[in-house]
């Protein structure tokens, strides 16, 4: 990133610190059966299904579900770290309902739905070929974190991460769209603004983490302000629910050291972005 564009960055926003995102979800269940014990199990099997819900967006969460239920609510009574329970009611047909309030391991219901094969955001696909590639990117960064990377450029922390995963160099792949805007891998999607509208193509592709976004003429804007970014690299952590990913960068205000941020898709407000999947040699 240019001096001048750095000089921006620091005038316009100061970005404040970047939230991991809990270990925990706090979900509520009910569950309905002939006895206590059998009502109480199926509030928990319920939980674990509002718990998935919490942690997919509402289109594969509805297209998943029968799934879900199927695989992934008999599996995963090891998610439930603990719960309690809130109401017991005897119905009128004789049998019994149980309401519960339950604390659920967050990575534990993500291991189950990529288990059962249901896409979650954030979870290597197991049955991708570079998965592997990308996790060790992501483990570079995760061990990099706060300090500097060669000389402190953002390109070069997505050039050593690569590197040291076993993937192809960046100078393997000829510049593209123009002079500088540097291609890390398979082309996953193009973000842009184009007639004053907000464009991803193609519309159902998303980011991974692992995957190197290359960014050019750049505006964010929130109700924190503009945040510009004329020309840079960072790679991605984590890619959450709302579309909204966590990711490691470097030489951001004028620190050269490695750290994480957050892009939000629904802040983009000029030029583009582009996601690479990187490339086993």
């Amino acid at each position: 990133m240019s001096a001048v564009n750095r000089l921006l960055v620091a005038l316009l926003l100061v970005t404040p610190a970047v939230a991991e995102p809990p270990s925990t979800l706090t979900v509520r269940g009910a569950g309905t059966a002939n006895d206590m014990a059998a009502a109480e199990k199926a509030a928990l099997a319920d939980a674990i299904l509002q718990a998935a819900n919490a942690v997919l967006d509402d289109a594969t969460f509805s297209k998943h579900k029968a799934t879900i239920i199927e695989k992934v609510l008999p599996k995963a009574g090891d998610a439930v770290k603990n719960h309690e329970v809130l109401k017991t009611e005897k119905l009128t047909d004789g049998k019994v309902q149980v309401r519960v309030r339950a604390t659920v391991d967050r990575a534990t219901v993500l291991a189950k739905l990529a288990d059962a094969k249901v896409p979650v955001p954030g979870v290597a696909d197991k049955d991708d070929p570079s998965s592997e590639l990308r996790e060790k990117v992501v483990k570079f960064c995760k061990d990099k974190l706060g300090q500097q990377v060669g000389d402190g450029e953002c390109g070069t922390l997505a050039q050593e991460a690569i590197k040291e995963a076993g993937g192809k160099a960046v100078n393997m792949f000829a510049e593209n769209p123009g002079a500088g805007d540097y291609v890390w891998g398979e082309l996953v999607f193009v973000l842009e603004m184009k007639d004053g509208k907000r464009k991803r193509d193609p519309v159902s592709a998303a980011a991974k983490p692992g995957d190197v976004i290359q960014y050019r003429d750049v505006a964010l804007r929130s109700s924190r302000g503009i945040y510009l970014l004329a020309h840079h690299t960072a790679i991605v952590a984590e890619v959450k629910s709302t579309g909204e990913m966590l990711i490691f960068e470097q030489n951001m205000q004028g620190k050269k050291e490695v750290t994480k941020g957050t892009l939000r898709p629904t802040e983009f407000a000029s030029g583009w972005v582009r996601v690479y999947r990187p490339v086993a040699k």
